[in-house]
């Protein structure tokens, strides 16, 4: 990602300019369309594009890579202002074109020091900035390992001059209803989109019918959803419930881990077992397991727990170590200078911790988060569950990539490819050292 934007081609920043304001046209989508429950097209266009998200994560991709030095809050910083900036154009220049504000323009920079500002540019920036370290990289090698082709440039070319006719329709529509009708410019906006924002709700209304038929509209009086009280996201020990509970864990058994090294060693060490995700999969892992099998005891003596999770929490921990070893040839942890230890993998001590974990996880904790789990909306829950299922995903697939890699520069330093190349300049050894500093190789 580092180098995406130091000598870009014209077909690489328009690629990456069009997934990018696509990307945010969904967000904008998704978000209003729960709020407002209808379907609400938040883009100017007829074509499902935002182009003030692709023109910002252009220029933010372009700022990380020529600024990799600096410390993280310089970079929040700068994304903001570009947030800001593009924002306050689009907003400036629709304005001058049309003579109205639309969506709460007023409401939608930093600059206008109003608090709706202020949290509307913190989000923005917040999801751009994940989107540029988390599937930026994916993106990028999926760029130039299969589309750098004359197809692919004639389809983007395609694309901008469908693009730009779509403008000059759209702004030569809104000039001859600011002067022949002056009324609400909004609405004459939905009613040009009204039959695109129709195919996309027909479609979603199809997949609700077949998924959720309990909410189907009353075709006959033309209510709203059924009276009755909405469904309970995550009830029971369902599929969302372990997610949440896989990324809560993980995110406090990194934390645990990271101030655990911390109290022993007095140095702070990064624990976190992907690249951009605060987060343990150990430990997540472990959490949702734990509860899966464990919930079966939760009614039972204390005693039962802890002995469940004693040799349950030692029986886990061993297999994710030969798991780490075959897979990826490196260990994670080794208690060989520990007593009672089993193989290096995991020792009495940490077993009684497990124990003691299991209990204190099915009596006192897991009872409080899942109620806690269970009051979030269920669309809002539905939307969120998905949106860091796909985060995570990406974000594990590009760790596995440079693990792999890391491996095999052991045995073939020399990059035969452009995925290689990409990997090896951006994550050599000695980064990897940085992001997984207790790494140990394998002896031979």
């Amino acid at each position: 990602m580092r180098e995406i934007l130091l000598s870009p081609t014209f077909y690489e920043v328009l690629f990456f300019f069009y997934i990018y304001a696509f990307i945010g046209w969904i967000s904008e989508v998704t978000v209003m369309s729960v709020l407002r429950r209808r379907f609400v097209n938040r883009g100017l266009l007829d074509l499902p594009i935002l182009p003030e998200y692709g023109i910002e994560m252009i220029f933010i991709l372009f700022a990380l890579s020529v600024n990799q030095q600096t410390f993280f809050g310089f970079h929040i910083i700068l994304c903001m202002i570009v947030v800001s900036i593009v924002t306050s154009i689009s907003d400036f220049l629709f304005h001058r074109i049309s003579g109205k504000e639309l969506y709460w323009q007023d409401k939608r920079s930093i600059f206008t020091t109003r608090k709706e500002g202020i949290i509307f540019t913190v989000i923005v920036t917040a999801w751009l900035y994940i989107l540029a370290n988390v599937l930026h990289p994916l993106l990028y090698l999926f760029y130039g390992s299969f589309l750098q082709n004359t197809l692919t440039r004639v389809i983007m070319l395609i694309i901008l001059v469908i693009t730009l006719l779509d403008l000059v329709v759209i702004f030569y529509t809104i000039y001859r209803r600011k002067i022949n009708h002056r009324g609400n410019l909004e609405q004459n906006l939905d009613n040009q989109k009204v039959s695109f924002g129709h195919r996309i709700l027909n479609f979603i209304n199809r997949r609700i019918a077949k998924n959720y038929p309990e909410l189907i509209l009353d075709s006959q009086d033309n209510t709203t959803i059924q009276d009755a009280k909405a469904p309970t996201f995550a009830k029971g020990l369902s599929l969302d419930k372990i997610i949440w509970i896989f990324l809560i864990t993980g995110i406090l058994g990194d934390i645990i881990e990271t101030f655990y090294v911390f109290g022993t060693a007095h140095i702070w060490m990064r624990r976190s077992s992907i690249i951009f995700t605060p987060i343990s999969i150990v430990w997540g892992l472990g959490g949702a397991i734990l509860t899966v099998v464990l919930s079966r005891f939760a009614k039972k003596d204390d005693r039962y727990v802890f002995v469940a999770g004693f040799f349950f929490g030692g029986a886990y921990e061993y297999m994710c170590s030969v798991f780490t070893e075959v897979v990826y040839h490196v260990k994670y942890w080794d208690y060989s200078n520990m007593p009672f230890n089993i193989g290096g993998r995991t020792n009495l001590l940490f077993m009684f911790f497990w124990g003691i974990l299991a209990l204190v996880w099915i009596k006192l904790c897991y009872p409080y988060l899942s109620n806690l789990i269970e009051k979030i909306p269920y669309v809002a829950g539905k939307i969120l569950t998905w949106i860091c299922m796909v985060l995570f995903a990406l974000d594990l697939t590009l760790s596995m990539m440079v693990m792999f890699r890391f491996n095999q520069r052991k045995i073939d330093p020399v990059s035969h490819n452009f995925v290689e190349t990409y990997l090896d300049t951006n994550y050599p050894d000695q980064k990897i050292i940085e992001l997984w500093p207790n790494i140990s190789e394998l002896s031979e």
